[in-house]
């Protein structure tokens, strides 16, 4: 588990290739590296600039999102309290950017969780 986490701080590559492990093995499913999993994912979009890594990283974030809601959202709002706090405490500027990324992410998962819902609706009628 710990190499595919750590693949998640590589290159692009190692990057697609972890999101894609998470997503197609079943590792989400363990409860004792969810959250780890969840927040690795969503750092990995924060540094990651390419599309292709993060559109495998937004596919398993979705998973996540669709089959543990509310461990998804606990994750998110940890990690967006660590960015609050951060900011009361160092008297620097950058954070924003962290947290504008951190926004991003979740405005995707939430816009492909509708984009699903939508397509799953469709192809029923």
């Amino acid at each position: 588990m710990e190499s595919v986490i750590e693949g998640l701080r590589g290159d692009r590559r190692a990057v697609t290739n972890a999101a894609q492990t998470i997503r197609l093995s079943g590792f989400l499913s363990r409860r004792k590296y969810r959250d780890a999993l969840i927040a690795s994912l969503l750092l990995a979009w924060n540094f990651e600039t390419s599309h292709r890594a993060r559109a495998a990283v937004l596919a398993a974030l979705l998973q996540a999102r669709t089959d543990y809601l509310h461990d998804y959202r606990r994750v998110v709002e940890d990690i967006s309290k660590r960015f609050d706090v951060y900011e009361e405490v160092v008297d620097e500027e950058g954070i924003e950017r962290g947290q504008q990324r951190l926004e991003s992410v979740t405005n995707a998962v939430e816009a492909a969780a509708a984009a699903s819902t939508a397509h799953r609706s469709n192809q029923g009628e």
